[in-house]
């Protein structure tokens, strides 16, 4: 009997450690969870958007119809978009001319100089930041660019990409988000290839790839999101060229996080490299390009930041109406 008393006591002992053995395995999954949950915690991050939009030109017929039907209200051409702008964290346009009452018109084919008026439109669509480097910078000459470029920033509007001087055309335009962090932009164009500022007199951003690489890095250290305006391209070609590409590719490896593209006036390709985006052109957003339907329609890149970090990018296409007043296609 003795025997089988310490048999029996025994067994008990076994069965009482494989029941707490089991007990100890079924914690382990209860801890992992709640890890889990902590990470998906992370998910709440504050979220930005930045909507960055192409080619933008308010003179010609686009000034013609704010006139005729606009009663010259330059909330006009903006009347279906500035809702969902407006509710943007960040707004991005290609400024395609000058808005100035000085200098003259240097006689061009084209030539842009937009009615001083025009600001309250981009003002009533919530406008952020713009660039003026691209191939009508100097449609007025370089007095008008600087006066440009001081009437967009007294009225709150960054701008990047030229200024009265070569401090001011290469400098970033910053936005610092809730949280902390922040986008920087910058503005390039090959266009004009005598137009760099200097010291003491106005033109555009200096565009080389080593230049452009430098500014990249220096603008890298001090904000959390680079975003790099690019005027260039092929008018009406619907492919980006191989020097796009070249260039689009070498200054995400520098960088960039974003490359808006513009110019050509009608849509290319976005192209996902290196854990950055380019997109190659937007095409046009207010322009009086009616003679087809590629130059009536545009894209509008929607980037998404959270935590410091560009975590997508999609695009929304745009359609223009016979005023030249753009709506997004699926409604705002």
């Amino acid at each position: 009997m003795a025997v089988f008393r310490v048999l029996f006591l025994l067994f008990l002992l076994l069965i009482s450690f494989v029941v707490f053995s089991g007990f100890r395995q079924t914690t382990v999954p209860l801890a992992v969870e709640q890890d889990d949950s902590a990470y998906h915690g992370k998910e709440q991050l504050d979220t930005y958007t930045m909507l960055l939009a192409g080619d933008v030109m308010l003179d010609r017929g686009v000034a013609f119809w704010v006139a005729r039907y606009g009663e010259n209200d330059w909330r006009f051409p903006w009347q279906f978009v500035a809702k969902r702008l407006s509710g943007a964290d960040v707004v991005f346009v290609n400024h395609e001319g000058v808005m100035s009452a000085v200098g003259q018109d240097a006689g061009g084919v084209y030539s842009f100089n937009f009615p001083l008026t025009a600001l309250d439109g981009l003002l009533f669509a919530g406008v952020d930041v713009v660039s003026l480097a691209n191939n009508h910078s100097f449609d007025w000459g370089g007095a008008a660019l600087c006066d440009t470029r001081k009437r967009l920033v007294v009225a709150g509007v960054g701008v990047v990409g030229a200024g009265c001087d070569y401090v001011e055309a290469n400098a970033p335009y910053i936005h610092s988000f809730p949280d902390g962090s922040s986008v920087g932009f910058l503005g390039f164009t090959p266009f004009y290839e005598y137009g760099a500022a200097g010291a003491d007199y106005p033109g555009i951003s200096e565009y080389s790839l080593v230049s452009m690489r430098e500014q990249i890095v220096a603008l890298q250290a001090k904000v959390s999101v680079v975003a790099v305006s690019l005027h260039w391209g092929d008018e009406y070609v619907s492919q980006p060229n191989a020097e796009q590409q070249r260039v689009g590719r070498a200054l995400i490896d520098a960088g960039a996080d974003i490359i808006i593209g513009h110019h050509p006036h009608v849509v290319q390709e976005v192209e996902e490299y290196n854990g950055g985006w380019i997109l190659y052109s937007l095409g046009n957003f207010i322009f009086d390009q009616y003679f087809s339907e590629e130059t009536m329609e545009g894209l509008v890149g929607v980037a998404t930041v959270r935590g410091g970090a560009v975590v997508s990018v999609e695009t929304e296409k745009v359609s223009l109406n016979q005023y030249f007043q753009p709506s997004f296609v699926g409604g705002e």
